[in-house]
């Protein structure tokens, strides 16, 4: 969870990105999550407006980076490296490689062929920076969740009450949990 986490965190950081690169040359904001809309809707959806093709560039650009959070989490959990913001950097610029030169090719070379590339780049970059910061999240959720959640659970205290025999009824034990 903690790697999810770090992975939408990194998502708002390439938005920001996206934006602040966008007005710096003099495009629309909304041109990039558009390029990732070609996907599904065709090369039509690539604009520089908000269009109603538009929540799916996002959608896939938040799925995509989100998943490779959840796995960065998985693989690091809370183990905090020295020069773990430079690890999250390089794997970032490693996914933006792959990426831009495997999947999009094949997926949809439209993607690689508008992409502004020093623009993805850097999002890329702060992505998995944003990704470095995991190991801080498993901790602090680590310590709000349960530790059920954490496959062990503590062993819990019982109450037994006796069986008691009042007329013609009769009350069996009951066991009662601790701390619940």
């Amino acid at each position: 969870m903690a790697g999810l986490h770090a992975g939408i965190v990194g998502v708002f950081w390439m938005f920001g990105d996206f934006f602040l690169a966008a007005f710096w040359n003099g495009r629309g904001i909304w041109s990039v999550p558009n390029l990732f809309s070609t996907v599904f809707y065709g090369d039509d959806s690539y604009q520089d407006e908000f269009l109603r093709t538009t929540w799916a560039g996002i959608a896939l650009i938040v799925v995509v980076y989100g998943l490779l959070g959840a796995v960065w989490g998985v693989y690091w959990k809370e183990r905090r490296r020295s020069l773990m913001s430079f690890y999250g950097a390089l794997a970032g610029l490693l996914t933006y490689y792959f990426f831009f030169n495997f999947v999009w090719t094949h997926v949809d070379p439209s993607i690689p062929l508008y992409a502004p590339v020093t623009q993805l780049q850097v999002a890329h970059i702060l992505w998995g920076i944003a990704l470095a910061r995991s190991p801080g999240y498993s901790r602090r959720l680590g310590s709000v969740l349960p530790s059920s959640v954490h496959g062990f659970s503590e062993p819990q205290e019982t109450v037994v009450a006796d069986t008691v025999r009042s007329g013609d009824s009769e009350q069996h034990q009951v066991k009662i949990p601790q701390g619940e």
